[in-house]
């Protein structure tokens, strides 16, 4: 597996597993990068049938990463802190935002990831398909026709749309990423927790659910999404109606509610004032702005309204910022 990205030291990082994520021992890394631009920890746990790793990064400005796989893998990816977009061959593209999963089959191709610079926690976990077979045995309708993108080596994903991270699969990521076990009892105790995370995943997967479909036709929407979000962000200070980016979208208001909602986990409104308080945030901390001058910035003509919409979203008043 091979990153490439200027936040590394020397603009790349190389990591080595056995095709099938064997491994008779423990084996861990851990990589740090400090400097003015980034604070970064990343750690890596090699067990056996699968590949943990847990990363940390607040970096100043936006970034990508590239990451080519030289063989197939599936990786379960979970975005607990951050957002960032992926883009795969064809430039197909999704969005990924904060408290959302989803397992990915990688069949030896590259994936560029995009990153904002708020911070990051994620925790990815890599294995081949061998290890999935040895846990779901028979079952085969736990994956549905994802067993067919499998067996034809065609990129996928197992949800059409990331799906929520619950509260029973975050106490067992913490469980994996606070583990401070010695070795002699922490290989086994991972090894325990990925095969129960999979297992609770799995198991809430039924044919009823989101079919699975091909990277170039499941993110036909993400695409979409992904543009509303990104002129919402260029366009605080300007008039957002919910027509205008339906339009912009290229659909009716009521399926891009529903996709919006689906995607974020709130509505398009709450979402705007989300973005536009936080932004107003960043110019009074960071660039000294009044509170005037931010409400109006982020598209706030009425300063009392702005204070109102702030401290509903903070639970503080914006004058406590300049204290």
């Amino acid at each position: 597996m091979t990153l490439k990205s200027p936040i590394y030291n020397g603009g790349k990082l190389v990591k080595f597993l056995n095709g099938d994520f064997s491994s008779p021992t423990l084996l861990a890394k851990k990589w740090t990068w400090s400097n003015a631009n980034q604070q970064a920890v990343m750690i890596d746990y090699q067990v056996d049938g699968a590949f943990i790793s847990i990363q940390q990064h607040t970096v100043c400005n936006k970034y990508s990463v590239e990451t080519n796989y030289e063989g197939a893998c599936l990786n379960l990816h979970f975005e607990l802190e951050g957002v960032h977009c992926c883009q795969w061959p064809k430039k197909d593209t999704a969005l990924i935002s904060e408290g959302l999963y989803n397992l990915y089959y990688y069949p030896n191709i590259g994936v560029t990831s995009t990153y904002t610079a708020k911070p990051r926690f994620i925790l990815d976990i890599y294995f081949c398909k061998q290890f999935l077979r040895k846990i779901i045995g028979k079952d085969d309708y736990l994956l549905a026709n994802f067993k067919e993108a499998l067996s034809l080596k065609k990129q996928s994903t197992l949800w059409m749309r990331c799906q929520s991270i619950s509260n029973d699969l975050k106490m067992l990521m913490l469980q994996i990423t606070k583990c401070d076990l010695p070795d002699s009892l922490k290989k086994s105790f991972l090894e325990a927790k990925v095969v129960e995370l999979l297992v609770l995943i799995l198991t809430k997967k039924t044919n009823k659910q989101s079919p699975i479909i091909a990277v170039d036709d499941a993110h036909h929407d993400y695409n979409a999404i992904k543009k509303v979000e990104r002129y919402i962000q260029m366009n605080l200070k300007n008039k957002l109606t919910i027509p205008q980016l339906a339009q912009l979208a290229g659909c009716n208001t009521s399926k891009l509610k529903k996709e919006f909602k689906q995607e974020f986990n709130t509505t398009i409104f709450k979402h705007i004032t989300q973005l536009r308080m936080q932004a107003a945030k960043e110019l009074i901390l960071k660039k000294n702005y009044t509170i005037s001058q931010a409400s109006y910035e982020v598209g706030y003509k009425n300063a009392q309204h702005f204070t109102v919409a702030f401290k509903k979203t903070f639970g503080f008043l914006p004058r406590e910022l300049k204290k």
